[in-house]
């Protein structure tokens, strides 16, 4: 079932009063649309809803899914959590793509976004346990306008756990994953995305072909998104990585981390981890204006790097990690 889109209102403005009130009503909004992505967790929608606030986007598209069927919890912190939003105090098209009832983290947040590029040429996308430094909402919308009409840029992170740093000093640089703790994109580079990866069986050989002197040939990368195909992992993040890898995208990655990711703990849906390498790590501003590298291309040497970073975890992180999916501990 697809979700009814509840519409969308124009906030309360601010009353007038005090001269910081009057200040924050004069400074600079943010007109690139932001999608804030969002269901039981009011804690952590209210920190980065506050954190939203701070740019004040011009629209503020919120995509939400209902409570799950056996979790009695489930109807109270959903509700909580929409309530939060009733905090925007900005002037503001607010939009509610709300679902009554439970469609999965993969194809609630698959569904928004395809509703998003239908009415939007582009947008940042945050969920609800990423924690944005302010500087993030400048840095994606500078790059959403210089590479707008590059059909060969595809995403925009804000993300940087990597060890991996521009050699000259530049304010980026590109690889060829799409990471999506907090990022943007435009609805040029989401066409064609196919949630359903209809096309994986065919595309799954040269995949291998081209990730052949990657960490261990790409088949970690690859089994999981046979786990995709299977069903057995509910998300959407591989199919878009499915459809950026198979479009040759160049994915943008700050020099410095600009997103804290805050959701390891028991409500996380896939990033629960006692591990967790990446988790509440500190963000830093970027510093303005960007510098930007000579030209938007691949780097083969850091792009196997990247990727072994992402996916080569140590021998007794993995351990534990099959450990706790032996005892129940994680999905």
């Amino acid at each position: 079932m697809i979700p009814s889109e509840r519409g969308e209102r124009q906030s309360r403005e601010p009353g007038a009063g005090s001269r910081e009130q009057e200040a924050a009503m004069t400074r600079s909004v943010l007109e690139t649309p932001v999608v804030f992505i969002v269901f039981n967790r009011p804690d952590l929608t209210e920190r980065v809803l506050a954190r939203i606030a701070e740019a004040r986007p011009r629209t503020l598209y919120v995509i939400a899914d209902g409570p799950r069927p056996g979790r009695p919890e489930d109807p109270e912190r959903v509700a909580r959590t929409r309530a939060v939003l009733e905090r925007v105090d900005w002037d503001c098209d607010l939009i509610e793509d709300f679902s009554e009832h439970n469609l999965g983290c993969g194809r609630r947040i698959a569904s928004g976004l395809d509703r998003v590029f239908s009415r939007f040429e582009e947008a940042i996308i945050l969920e609800d346990d990423c924690l944005p430094d302010p500087s993030f909402f400048g840095f994606c919308r500078e790059l959403l306008e210089r590479y707008r009409d590059d059909p060969r840029v595809m995403n925009v992170t804000g993300e940087q756990a990597s060890r991996i740093r521009p050699p000259r000093g530049e304010s980026y640089f590109f690889t060829s994953l799409p990471r999506i703790w907090g990022w943007a994109t435009w609805a040029r580079a989401w066409k064609g995305y196919d949630f359903e990866l209809r096309d994986w069986a065919d595309d799954r050989p040269e995949f291998l072909r081209r990730l052949a002197d990657y960490y261990k040939g790409g088949r970690p990368l690859c089994r999981r998104m046979d786990k995709v195909v299977e069903n057995r992992i509910d998300t959407w993040d591989y199919q878009w990585f499915h459809h950026v890898f198979k479009h040759e995208g160049l994915c943008i990655n700050p020099a410095v981390n600009l997103v804290s990711n805050l959701g390891f703990d028991e409500r996380a849906t896939h990033s629960w981890s006692e591990e967790g390498r990446d988790r509440c790590l500190p963000t830093r501003s970027v510093p303005m204006p960007l510098v930007h590298p000579p030209r938007a291309e691949l780097d083969r040497r850091v792009d196997r790097r990247f990727f072994f970073e992402r996916f080569g975890r140590p021998l007794p992180a993995r351990i534990r990690s099959r450990a706790r999916q032996l005892l129940g501990l994680s999905s």
